[in-house]
């Protein structure tokens, strides 16, 4: 009789720190709906990037969250201004490979080199890895079959029901962040 107490209370605790472990590492869950969103909101991101449309990437750009590089956050109003600089960091990074790679190839390892975002999507898997960082955050990453391409994180912010690219998605302000 006492070892069958002795295995039930075994078994009640192994069940109890099952579950304090299990919460312990809680990871937000993403319903589909809102995974079909933010993979709609990855294509319209690349189709903007891939056309060099600046306007339609805006429409994807968190109005509230901004984008930040290193420990510098730039609010939505900076975003569109160095959209529309053709020699901004955030516009090479996006869509000028040549001129990014001149500008800033001293940052980057030469097995990785300075490509814009359009040059790395040209030749970028279709499928993405998203990741739930913590509630109405997501990590997606593109990953490219080419060596020399390090794979591109993006991080989109749940506003409403839609899902928009924040955070430290994108080059901007320098050559680099990190």
């Amino acid at each position: 009789m006492r070892v069958r107490s002795v295995l039930t209370l075994c078994r009640v605790l192994a069940l109890v720190a099952l579950g304090v472990c299990a919460s312990a590492t809680d990871q937000p869950t993403l319903s589909a709906h809102d995974r079909e969103v933010i993979l709609k909101t990855v294509d319209a991101l690349r189709a903007a990037i891939l056309s060099g449309n600046a306007d339609a990437l805006l429409q994807h750009v968190s109005t509230t969250q901004g984008l930040t590089c290193t420990d510098t956050k730039y609010s939505y109003k900076e975003v569109t201004h160095f959209l529309a600089d053709k020699r901004s960091h955030l516009y090479m990074g996006l869509f000028d490979s040549p001129s990014f790679g001149q500008a800033c190839a001293r940052e980057y390892p030469p097995q990785y080199p300075a490509i814009s975002d359009r040059e790395f999507l040209k030749s970028a898997n279709a499928a993405v890895t998203i990741m739930p960082v913590r509630k109405d955050w997501v990590e997606v990453t593109i990953n490219s079959p080419v060596p020399s391409h390090y794979p591109r994180k993006w991080y989109l912010h749940k506003e409403g029901e839609v899902w928009k690219l924040a955070g430290d998605s994108l080059i901007i302000g320098n050559c680099s962040c990190g």
